[in-house]
């Protein structure tokens, strides 16, 4: 744990310091395409599930969509001149770690589903 100024503290995602249930809902926003396995995966979205009351909420970045095979295609070709994303958690693996935790995806969203590669998730505790 290292403080950055007032109210700024930087922790691990895999063993955050908080009691079980302590924030209403938690919020992550295209963090998981950066995490290169599926245990540091579960781990992190395992630790997020024990903290939260009522919900996750997670934006993440699909694969298989045109921003990505786009951006995939140009380094090909052109060189790497932007970042292409080497990971990614589908909604059978978000579905999954949910459930192994007794939670549950209530709903799944994509605005541009063909074209955008932004993902949102819902989840919630079963009950």
């Amino acid at each position: 744990q290292t403080r950055y100024g007032r109210g700024l503290v930087r922790l691990d995602a895999e063993q955050l310091p908080f009691p079980d249930k302590s924030f209403d809902v938690i919020f992550c926003a295209r963090f998981f395409h950066h995490l290169p396995s599926r245990s540091l995966r579960e781990s992190i979205l395992s630790e997020m599930f024990r903290i939260s009351r009522h919900g996750v909420v997670l934006t993440c970045k699909a694969r298989y969509s045109y921003e990505h095979i786009s951006k995939v295609v140009k380094s090909i070709f052109i060189g790497n001149k932007g970042v292409v994303h080497r990971y990614f958690i589908t909604t059978r693996e978000v579905t999954r770690i949910a459930e192994s935790n007794g939670w549950k995806l209530a709903e799944k969203y994509a605005p541009h589903p063909l074209i955008g590669a932004n993902r949102g998730y819902l989840l919630i505790p079963k009950k």
